[in-house]
């Protein structure tokens, strides 16, 4: 603070804080005059200042200052009208605001910076809400669709009238919804004048709001989904400075306030007389014991200054600057106060903070490189966003730190195009845009397209390139696949036998491609154009565009056969039609004329093999080991006494067919023929629901592929029952007469009766495969009939004697049951049981 004559300008008196501050001594200072520290350009506009503010009380203002150490300093000042010492004198209250003011104005380029990312973006930038309202969107993106600047496009309704398919919205926003991020997505919009142009798309969501960047690809159709959108919020900076001073004891009583106090807190200038600064303090806002400190600092010399948050009379919380000094007060030492409403100053700050961290998010969050590069021949990197990272595996310092780095990185083939046209958009100040490669940390090589424009001065001066590099790798690799496939493509139309066209709905030929010419109903140059119905007759029309017609309806490939004269001969071919677009299609059609004769000479052979099987009981199977699938010719279906459309053939089913005893031998017998690579031949029992028995005799082979693996199994079943009862009974009599010449001669051998009845007992049994017999003979007197001999069977006496008990217990007598029966006529029986 200081006190100077308004007549002559010069010093009347200063305060030590201004002594410290300004480096002058208080004897230098009172032999200068306020305009020895005004910086010499300043000087005419402080004499007219005072001239014009002179009939007012009090006045305020900010200015530049020189200390003594020839720094300049940006100062607020209050001035307020007094007399001193008959003097006409004004009261100087100054503060030190450089600090704010460079911050702010590093704050403000900040802001400035950003804005000119978004602002000269060759891209264009849009943020919408999810609900498609439009929020933002530059001027080149306003310009692309067909207004003449951003403010009118965002009078457009909605986003999704951009949109020629506005389901591509909607993929883009659900792809939102579950990752966060969309890029490089590949749409169509359409221009107020109806014009459709392909575009790419790169978005974010957060908060509702979708922030994106658009890519013009009408032309080339060659960039790859492009980055995301910048916010763009400008706001303006308001603040407004109110100080207030007061006096205070050391008790913190005021003994004085001014009427910048009182506007301040709404309390009258009688009323604050007295009080303490509690009384304006917020409660619980501020640290009293951190406050008490620099009032006790002050008291002992040393200028304190600190935010305090104040509380006005009406209960409204503010923040303020306060500025402590010690002074001298009608003979007491005091404290001056001066405190600064910076409530606007705090917003603006806030406002500034929120700015800058909103348009860094943006730059630095895209998924493209935005950089700036110096107007030099190697465009040394001056900002690289962290996106680089991500791409090549460099750090954004690294790309910072060596001007040649960049250079250095780009593919060796690509460097000397790089440079030349570098150098030459230096000369022209053209926009840079070109295609190269450049090699990342990982030993990949990343394709970028870079795009920047050269940022100038009010003047027209040069400053920086400004611009985003996009990886296009992927873009890349599809056209050389495309065009790999596009080459083998045309090789393949060389080369293929098969008729290509395309035709529309209405089966009008639009394309016909050059392959065979010779399977053409008329010379391609005479059907272009025409319709199927001004070529061939209305039946054979109405069949070939039913099938395009098919496809297109279904949406989905539709095969077929058809028949045409060609040369005088009937031609078949295999058709196929499949949609190219939503009224057109691919047909390609296949001679197949050789195999449609032998199919027809295969079913006249299969009738043969069927006719052969039948008559021969003979049938044949085929089991694919791959699928399981097991194949039956009819007459297998016979010989099981199967109906094929009641059941699904499988090994399983097979099985089952076979008789219980004889199953595990077939299915082991298969299992080794398989297992050791080696045919096998079998004859089993079938057993059928009825009881009855069929005996069949299989032959089996299976087939292995290049290392071994059994892939397919074929096979033969032949009823061979009647062969096999025939070779039974001729069996079975050829052990009966064994068994009668063996007991012939061993009853040669026998002397007693009993002994010649027991042993042909047992020949009968043997013979006839009963469970045990006995003789028994006549007792005439009483004409019953009583054991002579029974079989033991092996058993020994005991069981003989039980089965001489069981006889003797019942009444056999002739003429009386099936045994008196044959004791009377003297004729055989055979019964079931008896």
């Amino acid at each position: 603070m200081w006190i100077y004559d308004l007549e002559t300008l010069c010093f009347l008196d200063v305060n030590e804080a201004a002594i410290e501050h300004y480096g002058y001594s208080r004897v230098e200072f009172l032999k200068m005059k306020i305009s020895d520290i005004r910086p010499p350009e300043d000087v005419e506009r402080v004499k007219k200042h005072v001239q014009a503010k002179r009939p007012r009380l009090q006045h305020s203002g900010e200015w530049r200052h020189c200390k003594k150490d020839g720094s300049i300093i940006h100062v607020e000042i209050t001035s307020h009208k007094l007399i001193y010492e008959d003097h006409k004198a004004a009261l100087v209250s100054a503060k030190d605001i450089t600090a704010n003011k460079l911050a702010q104005k590093s704050l403000a380029e900040s802001e400035e910076r950003y804005r000119n990312l978004v602002e000269n973006s060759l891209a264009g930038i849009y943020q919408t809400t999810v609900q498609g309202k439009i929020i933002y969107v530059n001027d080149v993106l306003a310009q692309w669709v067909g207004f003449k600047s951003a403010k009118e496009m965002l009078l457009l309704g909605s986003a999704q009238e951009l949109y020629k398919h506005p389901g591509d919205r909607k993929k883009i926003i659900a792809a939102l919804k579950r990752g966060g991020v969309v890029t490089n997505f590949e749409t169509q919009f359409v221009t107020r004048s109806g014009e459709v142009k392909w575009v790419w798309i790169s978005a974010s969501l957060k908060d509702n709001v979708i922030s994106g960047i658009v890519h013009n690809i009408t032309e080339s159709k060659r960039l790859e989904d492009s980055a995301r959108a910048l916010e763009a919020s400008y706001h303006s900076l308001f603040n407004s400075v109110a100080e207030a001073i007061y006096i205070q004891d050391r008790k913190g009583r005021f003994l004085d306030v001014n009427d910048g106090a009182v506007k301040m807190y709404g309390y009258p200038r009688e009323f604050l007389i007295g009080k303490t600064p509690a009384l304006i303090s917020a409660p619980g806002r501020n640290d009293l014991k951190k406050v008490q400190r620099a009032i006790q600092l002050a008291f002992e010399g040393q200028p304190q200054e600190f935010e305090f948050w104040g509380l006005r009379r009406g209960g409204d919380v503010f923040p303020k600057n306060v500025r402590l000094y010690k002074g001298d007060y009608l003979g007491q030492d005091v404290i001056i106060a001066l405190a600064q409403d910076i409530t606007e100053r705090k917003r603006a700050e806030q406002a500034l903070r929120m700015a800058e961290a909103k348009y860094r998010s943006l730059v630095e969050h895209v998924s493209v490189i935005v950089y700036m590069d110096a107007v030099d021949h190697l465009s040394s990197t001056l900002y690289m966003s962290p996106q680089v990272e991500k791409m090549l595996g460099y750090s954004a310092d690294e790309c910072i730190a060596d001007g040649q780095f960049w250079l250095s990185i780009i593919h060796p083939d690509d460097r000397s195009n790089w440079l030349a046209e570098n150098d030459r958009t230096n000369q022209t100040g053209d926009p840079f845009q070109l295609e190269y490669r450049v090699m990342a940390r990982d030993g990949r090589i990343v394709w970028i397209r870079d795009e920047s424009v050269l940022m100038r001065d009010d003047s027209g001066r040069p400053l920086f390139w400004q611009g985003v590099m996009i990886d296009i790798t992927d873009r890349k690799q599809a056209e050389e696949s495309l065009t790999a496939s596009e080459a083998e493509l045309r090789a393949l139309f060389a080369s293929m036998p098969d008729v290509v066209l395309v035709l529309d709905k209405e089966g009008r030929y639009l394309k016909i491609a050059p392959t065979n010419s010779d399977l053409l109903y008329q010379p391609a140059d005479v059907m272009l154009g025409k319709r199927m119905h001004e070529v061939f007759s209305r039946q054979k029309a109405d069949e070939l565009v039913g099938h395009i017609r098919e496809a297109l309806d279904k949406k989905q490939t539709v095969r077929f056969e058809y028949a045409l004269l060609l040369g005088g001969q009937i031609t078949w071919f295999a058709g196929t039609t499949s949609p190219l677009t939503e009224d057109s299609v691919v047909w390609v059609g296949r001679d197949i004329t050789a195999r449609k004769l032998a199919e027809d000479a295969l079913l006249a052979s299969q009738d043969l093999l069927k006719d052969a099987q039948r008559i021969a009981h003979i049938g044949s199977w085929d089991l694919d080991l791959k699928t399981d699938v097991l194949t039956w010719s009819d007459e297998v279906y016979r010989i099981f006494e199967i109906d094929p459309q009641q059941f699904e053939v499988s090994y399983t089913g097979f099985l089952n067919a076979i008789h219980p005893d004889d199953r595990a031998m077939a299915d082991q017998a298969y299992t080794d023929s398989v297992k050791n690579k080696t045919p096998y031949s079998i004859t089993h029992r079938l057993l059928f629901p009825d009881g009855r028995i069929k005996y069949v005799h299989e032959r089996c082979e299976t087939i292995y592929n290049a290392i071994g693996e059994p892939v397919r199994s074929i096979g033969t079943v032949q009823d061979i029952t009647e062969r096999k009862l025939a070779e039974d009974a001729l069996q079975q009599r050829i052990n009966e007469l064994s068994m009668i010449y063996a007991a012939s001669q061993r009853l040669q051998q026998i002397l007693t009766p009993e002994t010649l009845a027991e042993e042909l007992i047992r020949l009968l049994e043997k013979i006839l495969n009963y469970e045990y017999g006995a003789v028994l003979v006549i007792d005439r007197p009483s004409g019953r009939l009583i054991p002579f001999a029974i079989s033991d069977q092996g058993r020994g006496i005991e069981f003989a004697e039980a089965n001489k008990k069981m006889i003797m217990s019942h009444d056999f007598r002739v003429g009386h049951g099936i045994t008196g029966w044959v004791a009377e006529h003297g004729q055989s029986v055979c019964v079931g049981d008896i």
